[in-house]
């Protein structure tokens, strides 16, 4: 359920941009009973906010491949900076729809009471550890580089 834009240029991380809104009803804990217990008044608050965003402020390249994305995190009416490591896992056409496609993983660190939730602090900890992996396809109406795509498109990077 995640929707989003990805401004990226995988010779440029600098210039890279990202504004994602993931509805909060879509996640998936492993656990009905606590995905409920997540999403109630305690701890996200998913009835008065439903979505959470992030907007990248600014992107600093790493080494090849990788870089830090700094940007706003708005959950439950609040907004903080979060800094996101991310990796490039591929770059290539998608085999079925033939689109150009990325994959990323990104990990990061976030404090519960940032965002208001002080609640069973002691039970499950202020710091929550965010694991993300996500797949962004060109859109058919974006146009095509104006440079062909070079012959190793569809292997992985180094």
């Amino acid at each position: 359920g995640a929707t989003g834009t990805l401004d990226f240029d995988p010779d440029d991380w600098s210039t890279a941009a990202l504004d994602v809104t993931l509805p909060l009803a879509t996640l998936d804990v492993g656990d009905g009973e606590w995905r409920d217990k997540v999403l109630d008044r305690t701890f996200l608050d998913a009835g008065a906010q439903p979505a959470a965003r992030f907007v990248s402020t600014r992107v600093e390249p790493g080494e090849p491949g990788q870089a830090r994305v700094y940007g706003q995190l708005s959950l439950r009416g609040l907004s903080r900076e979060v800094v996101l490591d991310v990796r490039l896992n591929a770059l290539k056409r998608h085999p079925l729809t033939l689109r150009r496609t990325a994959g990323f993983s990104a990990t990061g660190t976030l404090r519960r009471s940032d965002f208001g939730m002080d609640a069973w602090r002691r039970l499950v900890g202020d710091e929550v550890e965010l694991m993300i992996e996500v797949e962004a396809t060109r859109r058919r109406s974006d146009t095509p580089s104006p440079t062909p795509e070079p012959a190793d498109a569809d292997q992985e990077p180094r």
